[in-house]
């Protein structure tokens, strides 16, 4: 639906904006910069193992939203890892698959 409300997330792979639907009463007032993380991550198919790794913040901008701040329709965001990859890689589980860490990595950047 063209008029339905929505955010717009930046993804880097397919370099465009993909359109995250509000959910919750009155136009999203219920909705958190997480719950459009979950959504661009089912969205993309990313695993939830990696959800914590990744954040939304405004477009073009450095610094990341926190994860219970209330997003806008107005505004664009960019859908980023927040942290650096070799900081990442020294503190990665060994539980997780190296195989999972590496498609995720090539998948965002």
């Amino acid at each position: 639906m063209p008029d339905e409300a929505a955010y717009q997330v930046f993804n880097y792979v397919a370099d465009c904006f993909i359109h995250v639907p509000v959910v919750g009463r009155a136009g999203g007032e219920d909705d958190t910069c997480e719950r459009v993380c979950r959504a661009v991550c089912e969205q993309l198919k990313i695993k939830p193992v990696v959800f914590a790794l990744v954040g939304l913040r405004l477009h073009d901008e450095k610094w990341f939203l926190a994860g219970g701040s209330r997003p806008s329709t107005d505004k664009k965001y960019d859908f980023r890892l927040r942290f650096k990859v070799s900081f990442f890689v020294t503190c990665v589980n060994p539980c997780v698959r190296s195989t999972e860490v590496i498609g995720v990595l090539s998948f965002l950047f």
